[in-house]
């Protein structure tokens, strides 16, 4: 595979791609895609979704559909910078492939970035590895077409959101890789949604990679939500460096899918550093969905936390398995996690494995897993005052899910979230708007 898509696109590439790209081959060989006996894939059978026939998706721009409007399925009247990514290349209506503001700011293809601006783009291949059995990131690494480059430079404030509509679409099955940057400089601040939809009713193999780097001060808030059909199957990998005295909030969204695979692998690696890692899944029918987390703290004074929620229906099948490593030079550490699952049906499955790896002495750390159901006696309350038995276990469930919804800092964004989490918990299509072409 990595030798036809080079030798059709190497042209699109710099030596540093080209050079990072080989590397990722290399790596890809010897790892392969890890089996069910890595500790960390135990629930996920990821051979199975490789097993299929899919072609690897390599279009040109020029072939693709116009896309413009589409977005407001998954997240209307949200004043962003948008930019859209159709089976993963980078896509514009009005042909400009990477955009610069007049503060310095920088977004656009990844791609593009890398032939046009070299004095930002250096450090993009400069990867942090999280799980050093996992080949799926250097696959991504090695078959992205293309994926999003962020850069904000040192004291600047973005002044809206950054929305990235990435659609799945077509008439053929597909294998699409993406690689994403973000660089955060010191002091600067942004806020940056991912979503991923899809739009036609084929099997997808979503890969990406996502490297976040935050200089001192910085501060990044991202959401990444999923919100696919049940022929789609998303691997999502984010990586975030945090430097001194920098912030990173993430909170990941599972709202639809049949199988959803999340990596999220953040270093701390000055002091007082602060990371918050959190994620709400929803899933029902057959579906599988499995948060993997690893919160690194490489140094003293440092704070992590992590919430993560599930609700479970039908036969639906959720696993979390998180790390919080501390090691032997980080004192005065601070790091939380907590994984909360509702089962909603007997026929359901619920995994964790919360994990704390504690190399210093001086730490406050704890870590903390429930499975239950919703609460017999609110119920019972809710419906003596003449509430419907299905208005009350919304109600229950939205509760349930509130303290990570309240973790999205943007309040549009939440707004919108909170209106898509309560679509899906009535059993309806995540659609914002009446009319959307989503695909179960």
């Amino acid at each position: 595979m990595y030798h036809a898509h080079m030798a059709q696109h190497a042209h699109r590439y710099n030596t540093l791609s080209v050079e990072a790209k080989a590397k990722a081959a290399w790596e890809f060989a010897r790892l392969g895609i890890p089996s069910q006996r890595n500790e960390a894939y135990r629930f996920a059978n990821l051979e199975s979704l490789f097993a299929k026939k899919l072609k690897v998706s390599l279009q040109d721009s020029e072939r693709l559909e116009p896309v413009g409007g589409m977005f407001e399925c998954a997240m209307p009247k949200l004043d962003a910078y948008t930019l859209f990514f159709v089976n993963g290349q980078y896509f514009t209506d009005y042909g400009e492939q990477l955009t610069e503001l007049t503060d310095g700011v920088v977004y656009g293809s990844l791609g593009q970035a890398l032939k046009r601006r070299p004095d930002i783009t250096d450090d993009v291949f400069q990867i942090p590895v999280g799980d050093r059995n996992d080949g799926l990131p250097a696959l991504a690494t090695m078959l992205a077409y293309d994926g999003i480059f962020i850069h904000v430079p040192a004291e600047v404030e973005l002044d809206k959101p950054l929305q990235i509509i990435h659609l799945l679409q077509g008439d053929e099955d597909l294998l699409v890789n993406t690689l994403h940057h973000i660089h955060i400089a010191r002091n600067a601040r942004a806020k940056v949604v991912v979503i991923t939809l899809t739009l036609s009713n084929r099997e997808f193999l979503d890969n990406s990679l996502s490297f976040m780097r935050l200089e001192p001060g910085a501060q990044l808030d991202v959401t990444l939500m999923q919100n696919v059909h049940n022929h789609a199957h998303v691997l999502q990998h984010t990586v975030a460096e945090v430097q001194g005295n920098a912030k990173f909030n993430s909170t990941e969204l599972a709202l639809h899918g049949e199988f959803i695979r999340t990596n999220a692998y953040v270093q701390l690696v000055q002091p007082k550093a602060l990371a918050h890692v959190n994620g709400l899944t929803l899933l029902d029918g057959h579906q599988f969905a499995e948060h993997h987390t690893i919160v690194d703290h490489a140094v003293e004074e440092c704070e992590s936390s992590q919430l993560f929620k599930h609700i479970v229906d039908g036969e639906a099948e959720s696993s979390f398995y998180g790390i919080i490593n501390v090691a032997k030079d980080a004192q005065h550490t601070q790091a939380y996690q907590r994984n909360a699952n509702i089962l909603l049906s007997p026929s359901g499955k619920v995994h964790t494995r919360p994990q704390l790896i504690i190399h210093a002495d001086d730490v406050k750390c704890s870590h903390g897993a429930t499975v239950g159901q919703l609460d017999e006696d609110a119920r019972f309350y809710l419906q003596q005052r003449g509430i419907p038995l299905q208005e009350v276990n919304r109600l229950l469930m939205m509760a349930f899910a509130h303290d990570v919804l309240q973790g999205i800092s943007h309040l549009p964004l939440r707004d919108q979230v909170e209106r898509l989490v309560e679509h899906r918990l009535n059993g309806e299509a995540t659609q914002a708007n009446a009319g959307c072409p989503m695909v179960l």
